[in-house]
């Protein structure tokens, strides 16, 4: 089995899981007998909706599909079996409801929490989105909690960029099988901000997991104080030379799916003296949270 394929099985877990509890609610609002059951299983549904929106990308988690027509079409349901409900009072299931809501509160103070402990710099680094057309999301993001960069403490305000159509889905297909299926595979890279290129690298294979360069193909800018790292370039594509001044705008190379990296998508995150640094971007309003989406004229 390709590393490949298991990468796409094991990504698959948690839309599966997600996919079940939907599944799981949608049925208990429909057949519940009292208003605590109902209740209970409405509850159950936003607390799934609640953690797959901000601990994940959208696209990852309705397989493709936009969670506007997921969503009022849920909503028809639940409103449609609570008019079937005769007694909302008789035997109200306490239990269930109470189970059901205290998950949804542990999934309220999750979303809180992440946020809150998310790196925050009174002086953030002003950049201009690096790369141009399409629509691109957020796959991992600012917060805490479920953000695989916060074990490096330098990539703690790291963004995960990835090309998305206009179902959410990053790629053709129901299945990707190869780079260039992935929308953002092969999508120019430029300059975030004026800078000196202070290292750079390139000559690795893309779609080959190498864990022991994570970076893979990648530029190094230096502004002031600050390192700017972008990251997973396509092979051959660097598009600079250490020293060398580059301005806003300026090609850097194209996004690629080099180093450790499971799909073609452009990583980018900044340090200054040792520690992460948020950024800001000037042509795009608002954090960079997960499931966060940007169009790109």
């Amino acid at each position: 089995m390709s590393t490949r394929t298991r990468f796409v099985l094991l990504s698959s877990i948690p839309q599966l899981v997600w996919l079940v509890l939907v599944t799981v609610a949608a049925v208990g609002c429909w057949t519940a007998e009292n208003g605590g059951r109902w209740a209970g299983s409405l509850l159950l549904m936003f607390a799934t909706f609640l953690l797959a929106y901000f601990f994940s990308v959208p696209s990852s988690t309705t397989f493709g599909i936009p969670y506007v027509p997921i969503s009022a079409m849920l909503l028809v349901v639940c409103a449609v079996s609570a008019v079937r409900i005769d007694d909302w009072t008789a035997g109200f299931d306490t239990g269930s409801f109470s189970f059901e809501a205290v998950l949804t509160a542990c999934a309220v103070a999750a979303t809180v929490a992440s946020r809150q402990r998310a790196v925050r710099d009174s002086t953030t680094l002003r950049l201009h989105f690096p790369v141009a057309g399409g629509r691109w999301e957020v796959a991992a993001g600012e917060g805490r909690l479920f953000n695989h960069h916060w074990e490096a403490p330098l990539q703690r305000a790291a963004l995960d960029l990835v090309e998305v159509d206009r179902r959410g889905s990053s790629h053709r297909g129901v299945l990707a099988g190869c780079d260039e299926d992935y929308y953002a595979f092969g999508s120019p890279v430029h300059s975030p901000v004026d800078a000196e290129v202070l290292r750079c690298g390139d000559g690795l294979n893309d779609g080959e997991l190498n864990p022991a360069k994570p970076a893979g193909n990648h530029v190094v800018l230096g502004a002031g104080s600050e390192e700017i790292l972008i990251a997973h370039l396509k092979k051959g594509s660097v598009a600079v030379t250490a020293g060398q001044r580059v301005q806003a705008g300026q090609l850097l190379g194209v996004v690629g799916n080099s180093g450790n990296s499971t799909e073609p998508h452009l990583h980018i995150h900044a340090q200054r003296d040792g520690r992460a640094v948020r950024i800001v971007f000037d042509d795009v309003r608002g954090r960079m949270w997960p499931g966060r989406r940007v169009i790109r004229p």
